[in-house]
């Protein structure tokens, strides 16, 4: 305790800079590294759903899958 009272205010003031600087220093590279995590995430999300849809056969219909061939001809009264 007897260290305190030897410190003076700008000691302590630069102290409380030298902690704020370092503490963004390190907050920084933190958040670009958790931005870079949830890119990679979003990014094979996205892939493994395209790879899939690729594999999956598709359904096997009678009827037309065009949207021209859902249309019905209609006589004109």
């Amino acid at each position: 305790m007897a260290l305190v009272p030897r410190f003076s205010i700008a000691a302590q003031v630069i102290a409380a800079f030298v902690i704020f600087v370092l503490g963004y220093m390190g907050l920084v590279p933190t958040l670009m590294l958790g931005l870079l995590v949830a890119k990679v995430l979003f990014e094979a999300v996205q892939w493994i759903h395209a790879r899939s849809a690729e594999l999956r056969a598709p359904v096997p219909s009678r009827f037309s899958q065009s949207a021209g061939g859902q249309r019905v001809p209609r006589c004109p009264i």
